[in-house]
């Protein structure tokens, strides 16, 4: 490991970290840090491999080699469930929703799997716990205008969205990976949806880490840009000094 990229104190330090498949080098040794607190956005063009990265922090995928310390620990063999545990949290660029169940139904059963309990048991949840899951609920569907008794499947692709990272919220994360949380929603919709994100991610001290292709959320949203390209990362700073650098303006599309 290079020492000189090793610091205690970071959140999230990725080291050389690579990912292969055959000839395909989706991620070709990528390393920075994320410090707690941070909003950063992983931009770049198409095949970039910056679902790839997403992919390899939140455990779906194991590294070909390179590392991945989160507050300190190797997480390189960990399982994705681990990682949850531990506080890394994603949503995804096409939510995974139970189409059968109420908003309400969908969050107390994450609350539950967060407590290592299943939605049949819930019966068994002793009074004290269901009224505290119940306000928790509650407060999650407030923060993200969602209505509880309403059905998954009845739900707008935005509120699909928003669903999607209210169950990444309940699971209480410390740090929150969200792939293209905007792609699919209207202009409107998708302002509205960072600012409910970050909103809550401030409210809750959450770190979060946001691949994201709507360059207009990007420049008003992100202090920090990770720009990609080629399974590696080409720029890491401000969205006005990478407005400057004319080929990676070139690879945005100007």
């Amino acid at each position: 490991m290079n020492n000189s990229l090793f610091k205690e104190n970071r959140l999230l330090q990725v080291i050389n970290l690579k990912k292969y498949f055959g000839g395909v080098k989706a991620v070709d040794g990528v390393s920075f840090h994320i410090d707690k607190g941070e909003k950063v956005a992983i931009i770049g063009p198409n095949g970039a491999g910056k679902s790839t990265l997403i992919n390899l922090i939140s455990g779906y995928l194991l590294p070909t080699d390179g590392k991945i310390i989160y507050q300190g620990k190797s997480l390189e063999k960990t399982s994705m469930i681990k990682r949850v545990q531990m506080g890394i949290v994603r949503s995804w660029q096409i939510p995974q929703l139970f189409e059968s169940l109420t908003v309400k139904e969908a969050l107390i059963t994450s609350i539950l799997s967060r407590n290592k309990k299943i939605y049949n048991m819930w019966k068994d949840v002793n009074k004290y716990m269901q009224k505290q899951i119940i306000q928790e609920v509650t407060e999650l569907c407030l923060s993200f205008n969602l209505r509880e008794t309403k059905p998954v499947k009845e739900l707008s692709e935005g509120e699909r969205k928003l669903l999607d990272v209210a169950l990444s919220f309940s699971l209480q994360p410390e740090l929150l990976l969200l792939d293209e949380p905007t792609s699919g929603v209207s202009s409107y919709e998708k302002f509205n949806i960072i600012d409910m994100i970050l909103r809550v991610a401030l409210e809750k001290k959450t770190t979060v880490i946001v691949v994201e292709h709507d360059i207009e959320v990007v420049q008003k949203y992100f202090p920090r840009i990770i720009f990609m390209n080629e399974g590696k990362i080409l720029y890491d700073g401000s969205f006005d000094t990478l407005m400057g650098e004319e080929s990676l303006k070139y690879l945005l599309g100007g």
